[in-house]
């Protein structure tokens, strides 16, 4: 799973956090209506004392602003995506910007339905923003935990 490969640089309660977030939005499944096992433990650790169904509602819910199996299916379809060190994130933001605006969805062979609406391309761009600023989020922290980093930092701001 890719929520497992977390950085070397980060550390891990940062890769727990980003593993429970992927696994929230659906990384174990391309159907985003099904919650599995592990998506609800991941919820129930950062969202407690909750019933099973309030849990899934709320899942359900961020899956519907957040949707990361689109994201990925969108990115398996990208110009780039099969050679190493060429996929570009212009490149995603272009594909899904076009196709979202244009209110016509696109075809990808990885969803149940074989077809993205444009809702859920809209999704798909917000669970790639979503991403891209907990990455950043996380490497900020991990440049403040460290003593050198954050001298090199203080250099700047």
């Amino acid at each position: 799973m890719r929520a497992e490969s977390c950085s070397s640089r980060n550390p891990s309660k940062w890769c727990d956090s980003l593993t429970d977030l992927l696994l929230i939005l659906g990384e174990e499944t391309q159907d985003i209506y099904r919650v599995s096992t592990a998506a609800r433990e991941a919820m129930s650790r950062h969202w407690s004392d909750q019933t099973p169904s309030d849990l899934d509602a709320r899942i359900h819910k961020l899956r519907s602003l957040f949707d990361w199996p689109a994201l990925r299916a969108v990115v398996r379809v990208c110009p780039g995506f099969e050679t190493p060190g060429q996929l570009k994130l212009q490149d995603i933001f272009n594909l899904i910007d076009l196709h979202a605006h244009s209110i016509h969805g696109f075809p990808v062979p990885e969803v149940p339905e074989r077809f993205l609406p444009s809702m859920r391309l809209v999704a798909a761009r917000r669970a790639l923003q979503l991403i891209i600023n907990t990455l950043f989020f996380i490497d900020w922290h991990t440049a403040l935990a460290s003593e050198r980093l954050r001298a090199e930092l203080s250099k700047h701001l």
